[in-house]
C-alpha cells in the first residue's frame, strides 16, 4: 500500500522580502532632482547680489524673491543628502533639519505677505 505523507513546511511559502530602500533610479533622479533645485536657487540669488534683472527668474513679470530661492538651495542640500539609500542617522537627521529650515522660511515668506511686513 502507498503512503501519502503531507508536511506543514512544503505547503508555506517562504516569506517574499519587501526592499524599502529605492531603485538607483530612483536616487539618479533624487541626485537630479536636487541639483536642479539648488542651481535655481543659486542662479536667482546671484542675480539679486548681482542686481542682475533676468537672472531673479522675471519670467512674465514675476520675480523670485531672496528667501525662496534660499530655500531652494536648502531644500536641493537636504535632497542631495537623502539620495543615499543607506544614510546614517547623523544625515537623516541633518536632512530633516534642513527640510525644518525650507518649511520656517515658507511660514515666514507667508507671514511677511498676509501682515505685510
Amino acid at each position: 500500500m502507498t503512503e501519502l505523507v503531507v508536511r506543514s513546511d512544503a505547503l508555506v511559502t517562504p516569506p517574499q522580502t519587501v526592499s524599502a530602500s529605492p531603485s538607483s533610479a530612483s536616487a539618479r533622479a533624487t541626485g537630479d532632482a536636487a541639483l536642479v533645485c539648488a542651481g535655481m536657487g543659486l542662479l536667482v540669488l546671484a542675480g539679486w547680489v548681482f542686481d542682475a534683472e533676468a537672472m531673479r527668474g522675471t519670467l512674465a513679470r514675476v520675480a523670485m524673491r531672496p528667501n525662496t530661492s534660499l530655500a531652494f538651495i536648502v531644500a536641493g542640500a537636504s535632497l542631495w543628502i537623502q539620495r543615499q539609500p543607506r544614510a546614517t542617522r547623523l544625515a537623516r537627521v541633518v536632512a530633516l533639519a534642513l527640510a525644518t529650515v525650507v518649511l520656517a522660511l515658507g511660514v515666514l515668506s507667508l507671514a511677511e505677505r498676509v501682515f505685510g511686513l
